[in-house]
């Protein structure tokens, strides 16, 4: 295998390698929004249901962005 091609194919890897990386990332990511949205929502149920006092200004301003 002469040189040109092997730096194709070391290059061709590596891209592949990249794109996997960043789809994990990604998945991980949407995955950490979805699950901060959930946890989010149950607690300002919680303290809406429970509790008389009013919830701190990013509890409230979280629940109200994500109805």
């Amino acid at each position: 295998m002469d040189r040109s091609r092997r730096g194709r194919v070391v290059k061709s890897g590596l891209r592949s390698v990249l794109k996997l990386v960043n789809s994990v990332i990604g998945f991980a990511g949407m995955g950490m929004i979805l699950y901060s949205r959930w946890m989010i929502r149950s607690w300002y149920d919680h303290i809406r249901v429970s509790s008389d006092s009013t919830p701190p200004w990013f509890a409230t301003f979280g629940a109200d962005a994500l109805q």
